[in-house]
């Protein structure tokens, strides 16, 4: 019988052939096959996926078929290589149908559905086996993690191409429900289950800050997105080729301007950019609570931060078209419970402290999240003007998306409104008349909510798919 080695060592044309042609009279032992299947899993695991159909197609040995292993491999081994040359278009994201195409059937899902039932008739081959041999069931359970792995794929495929289409009102919690559904293989043997694992990981801890987040809890927030960066530093310190991000400037609170990304699989590019566009929100949200518990320095950083660049895109705005007041503000309306503040003394409130007390009457029903310009006294004076509008436009629309206006002629003032989510609006003033359609205001409203929306960062997929 020929080893692993001894076939690598042999000629190509002989061993390496795509009719599966008998070469052999031995018997392919299931030692053998956990041997080409380690390799396969280790180049996978490396986002290696030319290598890992390699490891597959130079060791297409086909023995006489008395072994019930050697008539399974085979169908696994085309499956195998079949499945790594899948991850590669999986990883470009092309598996995006063009917006203007005729065909609407997705090629990568279907690949994978029919690899998924090649290696199922293979499952109910064995099943039907009758003799009990410990190969056979060992065989079995790396056709069934395949499946696994398998379904698993095809659920992200359908999660990531419906992100576009899900409503925004409560988009974390709609994705955290269609993720925890999704079944990941957990065979610690088979190491390519740790890809499913570590993706679905990634995806459960971001969408898990941008909940916190966008219900402003800040610390809890602050501890998922350090999470989600070690995960994602930790799965690119693992692979071996095409090193992709260098690591963030260290500060307390980790913002920073990374370096661009040099990797050429797109996925890992959104991966991060998800994670830079939710410590864009985060710097943005709790600006203000980082102003007054951060260092100077961190905050300069914030300011001086990559793409997407909420502050200053707001900085930029007013700079150029001096509003008298751009702020995010929380509706808590139909809340009863006490209200302690956005920063980190809300976890405080079980402590009696005369510097824990709830905040009453308009600050604890329309609180301030954010406010430029930082000036305390204007901010007071127009804070009952603000919560008017929004109370007002809010009883009037409901939650539509869209923004309100409204200009007040005694007071000469203009006042615009859009709700972001959860209950958190933003407001930009005039202390003159503005029209409804202004272009800025417009670009400016148009920018800060695809962002803040998540609208920018899932288009990006399918822009990305395209290039």
């Amino acid at each position: 019988m020929l080893t692993v080695e001894e076939a690598k060592s042999a000629d190509d044309d002989t061993f390496i052939n795509e009719t599966f042609e008998p070469t052999s009279t031995s018997s392919l032992i299931f030692g053998e096959v956990q041997t080409i299947i380690e390799k396969f899993s280790f180049h996978l695991c490396q986002l290696q996926f030319d290598k890992a159909r390699e490891a597959i197609d130079a060791d297409r040995l086909v023995p006489d078929g008395y072994s019930i292993v050697s008539r399974i491999w085979p169908t696994l081994a085309n499956s195998l290589s079949q499945m790594a040359s899948n991850e590669s278009v999986y990883y470009s994201l092309s598996f995006f149908t063009s917006k203007f195409s005729f065909r609407k059937e997705n090629h990568l899902k279907m690949n994978y559905c029919q690899i998924k039932a090649e290696l199922t008739r293979s499952i109910d081959s064995l099943e039907a086996e009758l003799v009990p041999d410990e190969s056979v069931s060992l065989l079995k359970q790396i056709l069934r993690t395949l499946v696994t792995y398998l379904d698993a794929r095809i659920d992200l495929i359908n999660f990531y191409t419906s992100l576009q289409n899900r409503p925004y009102e409560n988009i974390a919690e709609d994705c955290l429900l269609s993720l925890e559904a999704i079944v990941i293989p957990n065979d610690e043997k088979l190491s390519f289950a740790q890809i499913v694992q570590k993706e679905m990981a990634i995806l459960i801890s971001g969408f898990k800050a941008q909940q916190l987040i966008a219900s402003c809890s800040m610390l809890d927030a602050l501890l998922v997105l350090k999470n989600l960066r070690e995960q994602l530093d930790d799965w690119l310190k693992e692979l071996e080729a095409n090193p992709t991000t260098k690591p963030l400037p260290t500060s307390i609170f980790r913002f920073g301007k990374s370096s661009k990304n040099n990797t050429k699989l797109p996925l890992l590019n959104w991966w991060s950019n998800f994670y830079q566009t939710l410590l864009a929100k985060f710097s943005l949200y709790f600006h203000d609570v980082l102003a007054v518990f951060g260092p100077a320095s961190d905050m300069k950083v914030s300011h001086a931060f990559g793409s997407p660049n909420f502050l200053q895109t707001l900085h930029t705005f007013i700079k150029k078209n001096t509003p008298i007041l751009v702020c995010i503000i929380a509706n808590r309306i139909e809340q009863d419970e006490p209200f302690y503040g956005f920063g980190y003394h809300k976890h405080l409130e079980r402590f009696s402290s005369e510097y824990c007390k709830p905040a009453t009457g308009i600050n604890e029903k329309y609180p301030v999240l954010y406010y430029s310009p930082f000036e305390k006294k204007l901010f007071e004076s127009l804070h009952p003007s603000v919560t008017s509008f929004v109370q007002d436009a809010y009883l009037r629309d409901g939650i539509d998306g869209k923004v309100k206006y409204i200009f007040d002629k005694n007071k000469e003032q203009t006042f615009f409104c859009a709700h972001i989510e959860k209950n958190l609006h933003l407001v930009v003033v005039f202390g003159r008349r503005i029209q409804e359609r202004e272009p800025a205001v417009v670009s400016l409203y148009n920018d800060i909510l695809a962002g803040l929306r998540f609208g920018k960062l899932f288009q990006e997929l399918r822009v990305v798919s395209k290039n």
